[in-house]
């Protein structure tokens, strides 16, 4: 008899009870909807009705929840998951049982089950050159996604979050960004000029169709009808699958990463670099390489530990932002954006000898005056 059959029919909603317990307490969307799909999984695979959470309680039947668990885990493992990925899933499951009150289960003995972990990807960054390409084969909001994350290094589950009034343009034509604003993860990261530009030139663009821009307009929008007037001034807030989506399509179409069409029942196709992840540590190794301290690199990406260590070293958004402008050659991207940045800072050095060899003129003119 399958597993559904077995037990009470009950809420046939996402807003079911169990649901509703697991959910309010997950605060970051990204991590929600990915909690979300593993929950889904599950549900699937125990042959139970979509959506029907509740039925995942069981009756509160302990042994059963955790004899469906192994099972279920042992199942995806020999389905060729990555160890990485199996373990997403027990975070899940662990995550909503607790949730829901349901706290003796052995999770220790459920560990058991999992494969010793092993690394599936070389995990590198993306170079340069790749970068460049997948700019070439997206649109604007593809820019902005894609210079964001690699001159940030902002997380792909943040952009969507972002709000025009989240946006703080610098002296150094850099935007300083505060990153999940009014929550506990919130941080402040800095982009690059080059990034600055797209986002202008995105807004600029938007203006131009009749958007009045605010501070609670989202940075990255839906797309709109430039011939209808109403859908054009009222913009409407992304998803995080949206986000996900424009970076999937610039990375396949840019032709950096081989697509291969999935066959039923076959693993997941891993590639050598993750398709978001990819962009972060492009940012992280650049700017570690280019002399930046582990420690500013930690908070500028929102790491854990590195807000951890915000408690005890508070450096000031100045310091953080003299520190981003010393390495942000290394995170722009276009060459053209770059070798413009270096005659830029030569005018400046320039100037400033210019000023200097005046005021030694001026005091040299001084001393044979007194004299």
């Amino acid at each position: 008899m399958p597993i559904g059959e077995q037990l009470t029919t009950t809420t046939k909603t996402t807003q079911s009870d169990a649901y509703h317990n697991f959910v309010i307490h997950v605060r970051n969307a990204a991590t929600r909807l990915n909690y979300t799909c593993k929950l889904n999984r599950f549900l699937k695979y125990c042959q139970l009705e979509e959506n029907n959470y509740d039925s995942l309680l069981f009756d509160n039947d302990n042994k059963l929840i955790q004899s469906r668990i192994t099972d279920f885990l042992i199942h995806i493992q020999a389905a060729g998951l990555s160890s990485a990925t199996v373990r997403q899933h027990v975070t899940a499951l662990r995550f909503f049982y607790e949730m829901n009150d349901i706290t003796t289960l052995n999770w220790r003995k459920i560990g058991k089950t999992l494969s010793e972990y092993k690394k599936v990807a070389n995990d590198r960054p993306y170079t340069r050159q790749e970068i460049t390409k997948m700019l070439e084969r997206t649109d604007q909001r593809g820019r902005i996604i894609i210079l964001l994350m690699c001159s940030s290094g902002m997380r792909q589950g943040a952009i969507h979050l972002l709000k025009l009034g989240h946006l703080e343009k610098m002296q150094q034509e850099v935007y300083k960004i505060t990153v999940y604003k009014n929550h506990k993860e919130e941080y402040i990261t800095f982009c690059s000029p080059e990034c600055v530009k797209a986002i202008d030139d995105y807004l600029a663009y938007r203006e131009r169709y009749g958007e009045k821009l605010k501070s609670f307009s989202p940075l990255i929008r839906e797309q709109f009808d430039k011939t209808d007037a109403e859908a054009a001034a009222n913009p409407k807030s992304v998803g995080v699958k949206t986000i996900e989506s424009i970076l999937y399509r610039a990375i396949n179409d840019s032709g950096i990463r081989e697509k291969k069409n999935l066959v039923r029942g076959e693993p997941k196709q891993l590639h050598e670099v993750m398709q978001s992840h990819g962009l972060r540590k492009f940012f992280n190794t650049s700017v570690i390489e280019a002399g930046m301290s582990a420690l500013y690199a930690e908070m500028l990406m929102g790491h854990k530990d590195g807000l951890a260590l915000r408690d005890y070293v508070k450096p000031t958004a100045s310091r953080m932002l003299d520190e981003y402008m010393k390495v942000v050659d290394s995170i722009t991207i276009d060459e053209k954006n770059r070798l413009r940045r270096e005659v830029e800072i030569l005018k400046i050095d320039k100037s400033k000898m210019e000023q200097v060899l005046e005021r030694i003129n001026l005091l040299e003119n001084k001393i044979l005056n007194q004299q």
